[in-house]
């Protein structure tokens, strides 16, 4: 397995990339199905609380842009732009602030290959590990802000997008409790932006890792069970609190299915604007 996974660089039975200025190296064991896990940190002998989360809107968040007008726009494919991925969406803004309209907006209605392989991950892990308790993240709140933030840039409400949020969020909840119902009143959801007050995405995704009284963690029993490219909480964490939280990571193919922008037919459902 050797490819580009978000950030990190896949070569040779090992994952690397630079964190707050520090290379991170890891090995990685392939476990089936295309997929392989890497450790950070080492697994405490004890584990009484497992933290782990999922993204929601994927890739195929999209927005698309009218064509220029003339006859070199006309012959070209329009524009689009994933505002599920952080150049991505930077992108598409500068775009918008220079007078390009927005046509469409594509928003996921059903769950991606990147949500289907993290869910059997996260169930597989968890009858492993046997927790005393699962601390998940389903970050709704912090996925609204970023519509809030995509409506300051157009200038306009985006009721149907808030909608398609609340849709899609529900179907993803259904399906992590269908998934993980064996864990019983093990599972607790948090939202730390309704909880703690945070208002900034990125502080709310780190505030689990970095505040345990809040959430009652036991720093030296907990471990981080994610995607890859979520490595860098406990990595960040760490630089702030001195503790490292150890994170079994999943490692989903080549490249990873979240940064996949394929509309498929029943796959998504777009906005007129």
């Amino acid at each position: 397995m050797n490819g580009k996974y978000g950030s990190w660089r896949i070569q040779d039975g090992t994952v690397s990339r630079m964190i707050d200025g520090q290379l991170v190296e890891l090995s990685i064991n392939p476990v089936g199905d295309g997929t392989a896990i890497a450790m950070y940190g080492d697994m405490p002998e004890q584990i009484k609380t497992v933290l782990m989360g999922m993204c929601l809107f994927d890739a195929r968040w999209q927005v698309q842009f009218e064509k220029p007008s003339g006859k070199n726009g006309q012959n070209a494919p329009p524009a689009r732009r994933s505002l599920a991925l952080p150049h991505d969406r930077q992108q598409a803004y500068d775009r918008i602030l220079q007078g390009k309209k927005v046509e469409y907006i594509f928003v996921p209605s059903t769950p991606g290959v990147y949500h289907q392989k993290l869910l059997v991950y996260q169930s597989r892990s968890l009858r492993d590990l046997q927790p005393e308790r699962v601390l998940y993240h389903l970050p709704v709140l912090e996925y609204l802000s970023y519509i809030c933030e995509l409506e300051q840039v157009l200038g306009m409400p985006l009721p149907e997008l808030r909608a398609a949020l609340s849709r899609f969020a529900d179907i993803m909840l259904g399906r992590i409790m269908e998934e993980l119902c064996f864990l019983g009143d093990r599972l607790e959801f948090i939202s730390p932006m309704s909880d703690a007050g945070i208002l900034d995405p990125g502080e709310s995704y780190l505030h689990p890792y970095t505040y345990f009284d809040q959430y009652k963690i036991d720093p030296n029993s907990v471990v981080g069970v994610e995607d890859l490219v979520e490595l860098r909480l406990s990595h960040t964490a760490q630089s702030r609190t001195g503790v490292q939280i150890p994170m079994q990571c999943l490692i989903m193919d080549a490249t990873n299915p979240y940064t996949d922008k394929t509309l498929r037919q029943g796959e998504f459902e777009s906005i007129n604007l």
